[in-house]
């Protein structure tokens, strides 16, 4: 493949990688989609992080659970035609949120207006209690119960689907998980019914993709089918 980056420009390895020159013509989520596909054959993916606004267009973040996989990907994948693009790969230059909460480290950012009260002394007696206020609600936000996910057993209830989803989408995602079977879509619902061999390699699926951003706005959200 066409290697479009020296290798002396290429960052300290870590588990994302920053990818751009891609197709701007394509929507955010078919992107997502596509280059959740393209990725995800070198290790298993935390996240894929595209978006709509003119400063992020033509670049996405793909976020590895180890570096060993990110590098073997942007080593292979680097200068790869990918809808007429030849795509550009580095290292990202500073770990992701989603490798942060996956590894039990991630603290909130609080909002910038807070940050600036150092460089603001006039407002930062008006603002103090105000930030105080956000640290407190976002503190609150991160203890709240995660939601029930069932009795365990071989069959996964996800919800929060994208309603053009299909379940070509859908079936590279869980069968990358040991043990899978078969998924069953309801389009009507935006809901489907994902079957593994047991319990067991249901419980690792679900524990893989929980939380996972299918589209910006559709953050996987999985049960345990009732019985």
């Amino acid at each position: 493949m066409n290697n479009t980056v020296p290798n002396d420009t290429i960052r300290t390895p870590n588990q994302t990688l920053y990818v751009n020159n891609l197709n701007e013509k394509i929507k955010p989520e078919e992107q997502k989609i596509n280059l959740y596909f393209l990725f995800s054959q070198f290790g298993e993916i935390l996240d894929i992080v595209t978006k709509k606004s003119d400063k992020m267009r033509g670049q996405a973040f793909v976020v590895f659970r180890d570096i060993t996989a990110a590098t073997h990907a942007l080593k292979e994948l680097q200068g790869y035609n990918l809808f007429e693009k030849n795509i550009r790969i580095n290292f990202a230059r500073e770990k992701s949120e989603a490798v942060a909460k996956f590894e039990g480290t991630f603290v909130p950012k609080i909002r910038k207006e807070a940050d600036a009260e150092d460089d603001a002394p006039k407002k930062k007696i008006k603002g103090e209690g105000k930030a105080t206020n956000v640290a407190a609600q976002q503190q609150a936000k991160n203890q709240k119960p995660q939601k029930n996910v069932g009795v365990p057993n071989h069959i996964l209830f996800v919800e929060n689907l994208p309603q053009k989803c299909t379940e070509e989408m859908l079936v590279p995602l869980f069968k990358e998980f040991p043990g899978f079977k078969e998924i069953r879509l309801i389009p009507s619902k935006s809901v489907a019914f994902v079957e593994y061999v047991d319990e067991l390699q249901a419980g690792i699926a679900m524990t893989g993709l929980q939380g996972f951003n299918l589209t910006e706005e559709n953050a996987l959200a999985l049960s345990y089918a009732k019985q």
